[in-house]
């Protein structure tokens, strides 16, 4: 959720206000809540104030459709690429407009839709027909496309290579509060762990019980260069010096490194997979933890302890009550938690593995197993080049948005946003947008001169490093819907843009990226904050990961763009005329906005009649009715409670007969 005020007031007090010793300048925009169109051709100026930093920017342009006017499983454009379901859809994408720090830019737009038809950076926007007249959300996306990325951290990876998934940023506090100063949090990369040093605590006597003093093994300068050791989970504050070490904090979960004891035993090799914490209580986080032999993955609850071995909960999950199998290393799941109490994995299948194997497993903060989802739509067995499954360990969870999960693989061209109720309900409708091959945004297979035999436009690709191919790194959405897929392989594109209904924006790139040469194309993944904080933008890795020095290469680091998003309402809905003695059809601003966690509605009606107050959020979806029945004339109010709802922004409609306006609140907690 932005926190436009909050943003604003830091942008005047950071010179002279700051943590420590990173202190980013923002760049905010800021919109109109309401535009007034006749959707007569002519062009209607969007104005766009740009604080902070100069911005890139693309304007969206969506449908605000009442519930029961929404598609429903709807697949469209070139190769069936689009598929939409009980979703507001986007009608039209414009370029990209480059603006300097300042007031009063102008976008314009003359009520036709549009859409990217090329995958080249920018892209290529074509003009289709006039839209209906009527109440169209819109989304300014802007982002700092001239300054160099600033450090944010010097010793901790975004992601080691492609693997975002070991780093997340916290953002909220145990209350719900955004953090003035959010904090990266996460664990070291099984995959990589022997860029760290070691702790000898697999030294176990004749009883299987441990007898190390946990000394430090391996180079010390493995420590010094690459970070804390293999099996440490650590917070670091943004802000503070990028360089400073000893501003990290950490706690070891000893037991779980390679080659340790399973109940007692010294008989297999445990894996060590991401962690997540838990939002309400982040003294508490769940790590993954793999018997390599077997290929399951339990899920393991700690307790952190600042400087010391965590406390394993003997009580909660583990082998026997919290574990699924799997098909792949546990250092490839995808691990997040959110605000409902959810602990979400995403358990990719092994490319050529035979079996269908890309899931979702969701267990709850109680340790207990909620849910297995398989994903039909990553499955593709008749793959010429033998990749069956698609590697799905990409996911996010936003915190605001609990229901919604953001999912994709790393070789695969789809991305997918579902319902999470959906899928706990066991319906097969949990799909609300998908982005697959066919519109060249994050398009696999798609240069038929590259492709395998009988392998065009085919999903899934183990040619990640061509840009005909491309591995799909870590993504989000912000608290606007829209959502950014960071990416290797594509040249100078550094990451994708989609909208909220998924379709494709542009490919992009910051402004210090450059061309990757044939032996140097992986970018490393991205994180993201968007609390209206001063840390507010893209984290990401080094221009170019330098793989020809190994694993190691230049991979710890974390970066930072400036980037913000606002939306506003574009409408044509008429206002009634005034009678003698009656006074117009009108609504009120919400009142007080931000809501935190109620506001007041206000309206007038011109005449009795049948009237509905429904609230929406950024999806377009109706998730609150607050007045549908008959009233009379004159002046009414009506109270939002949102303490039942995640912050964030939503809409609120109010009808009556003919006439209807939509208006914005933004709901804190």
């Amino acid at each position: 959720m932005k926190k436009s005020l909050l943003v604003i007031a830091m942008l005047m007090l950071f010179a002279t206000w700051s943590f420590a010793d990173w202190s980013p300048t923002p760049l905010v925009i800021t919109v109109q809540d309401e535009i007034e169109y006749a959707f007569d051709g002519t062009e209607v100026g969007i104005k766009v104030d740009v604080a902070g930093k100069p911005a890139k920017c693309y304007l969206i342009i969506n449908t605000m459709l009442p519930e029961n006017q929404l598609p429903i499983a709807v697949t469209n454009g070139f190769m069936g690429w689009h598929y939409v379901n009980k979703v507001d859809t986007t009608v039209y994408v414009s370029g990209a407009y480059d603006f300097p720090v300042g007031k009063a830019h102008t976008i314009t737009w003359d009520g036709h839709g549009s859409e990217n038809t090329s995958g080249g950076y920018g892209g290529t926007f074509e003009s289709f027909d006039a839209v209906v007249p009527g109440t169209y959300s819109y989304t300014i996306f802007a982002y700092d496309a001239t300054n160099p990325r600033e450090k944010a951290c010097n010793f901790l990876a975004v992601g080691y290579h492609h693997m975002g998934q070991y780093s997340r940023i916290g953002e909220f506090d145990e209350d719900g509060l955004p953090l003035a100063a959010p904090m990266i949090w996460g664990n070291v990369d099984w995959s990589y762990r022997n860029l760290h040093a070691e702790k000898e605590d697999n030294v176990v006597d004749a009883e299987g019980a441990f007898v190390s003093d946990g000394a430090i093994i391996g180079p010390a300068e493995g420590w010094n260069a690459y970070g804390p050791p293999y099996a440490t989970a650590y917070k670091f504050v943004l802000g503070n010096d990028p360089d400073d070490m000893a501003k990290l904090q950490t706690t070891y979960c000893t037991g779980f490194m390679t080659g340790d004891q399973v109940t007692g035993v010294k008989v297999a090799t445990i894996d060590l997979g991401p962690n997540c914490f838990n939002p309400d209580d982040q003294d508490i986080f769940y790590q993954a933890h793999m018997i390599y032999e077997q290929m399951i993955v339990g899920i393991f609850k700690w307790t952190w302890l600042t400087d010391g071995n965590a406390i394993l909960s003997e009580d909660w999950g583990g082998w026997d009550e919290l574990s699924y199998q799997t098909t792949a290393p546990a250092g490839w799941e995808g691990m997040y938690t959110n605000s409902a109490g959810y602990i979400v994995i995403a358990s990719p299948g092994r490319n050529a593995w035979d079996t269908q194997h890309d899931n979702v497993y969701c267990a709850d903060y109680e340790g207990n197993k909620v849910f297995e989802q398989t994903l039909d739509d990553f499955y593709t067995p008749d793959n010429p080049n033998g990749m069956v499954n698609s590697m799905i360990n990409r996911l996010y969870l936003h915190p605001e948005q609990p229901d919604q999960i953001l999912l994709t693989g790393e070789q695969n061209c789809i991305q997918m946003m579902a319902s999470l109720s959906r899928m706990e309900a066991g319906d097969a409708d949990y799909v609300t947008w998908m982005n697959g091959n066919g519109d060249f945004i994050l398009d696999i297979a798609w240069d038929p001169e590259v492709s395998v035999e009988g392998g065009l436009w085919n999903c899934n690709s183990g040619e990640y490093r061509e840009e005909n191919g491309g591995r799909r790194n870590e993504s989000y959405w912000d608290a606007e819907g829209i959502s950014i897929q960071w990416m290797d392989g594509q040249g100078l594109m550094s990451f994708a843009a989609m909208t909220q209904d998924g379709t494709g924006i542009a490919h992009m790139k910051y402004g210090d990226d450059t061309v990757s040469a044939e032996d140097k194309i992986e970018k490393s993944s991205g994180q993201r904050v968007d609390t209206g904080s001063q840390f507010d933008g893209m984290y990401m890795g080094p221009v170019i990961l330098d793989i020809t020095q190994g694993q190691a290469g230049n991979t710890q680091c974390f970066n930072w763009i400036a980037q913000d998003t606002k939306s506003g309402i574009i409408t044509s809905e008429p206002t009634a005329v005034e009678e003698e003695g009656q006074a117009a059809f009108s609504v009120d601003a919400a009142y007080p906005n931000p809501a935190n966690p109620t506001t007041t509605i206000g309206f007038t009606l011109a005449e009795a009649g049948h009237v509905t107050v429904n609230i929406y959020n950024v999806a377009g979806q109706k998730v609150n009715t607050l007045v549908d029945n008959e009233m009379i004339a004159g002046k009414h109010s009506v109270v939002w409670d949102g303490s039942g709802f995640s912050a964030g922004v939503y809409f609120y409609t109010v009808k009556s007969g003919d006439f209807s306006k939509t208006m914005k609140v933004t709901l804190l907690k």
